[in-house]
């Protein structure tokens, strides 16, 4: 924590902080500061942000469309369950989606 203390954009100041250090400790690392530094650069934005998809929540009180959407083997190869009542849907299935809906009397404007 206190080698990253005043990074404001932590990715680029942490290779930064890791070149100056070298600088004045030794290019050739010990493995032990090798390894701190390769942890270090992992836990930094970890994530990918995806979008390539479109999240929806099913409201909780609609059972007839939560019941839908896990019985559907058309919807169920077009989505992926979600935590809370979500479901993540690849922007190339949303077409698909929205068009299976229809067929039961939904319709999706978003």
């Amino acid at each position: 924590r206190l080698f990253l203390k005043d990074c404001s954009l932590p990715k680029k100041e942490l290779e930064g902080k890791i070149k100056l250090f070298q600088q004045f400790i030794s290019k050739d690392l010990p493995p032990n500061w090798t390894q701190f530094f390769d942890d270090l650069r992992q836990k930094m934005d970890p994530f990918e942000e995806v979008q390539e998809m479109k999240v929806f929540k099913i409201p909780v009180d609609n059972s007839t469309l939560i019941r839908l959407i896990a019985k559907d083997t058309t919807l169920k190869k077009l989505i992926i369950k979600a935590e809370g009542y979500h479901i993540l849907i690849p922007k190339d299935n949303v077409a698909k989606f929205k068009k299976r809906l229809q067929e039961f009397g939904y319709f999706i404007t978003s």
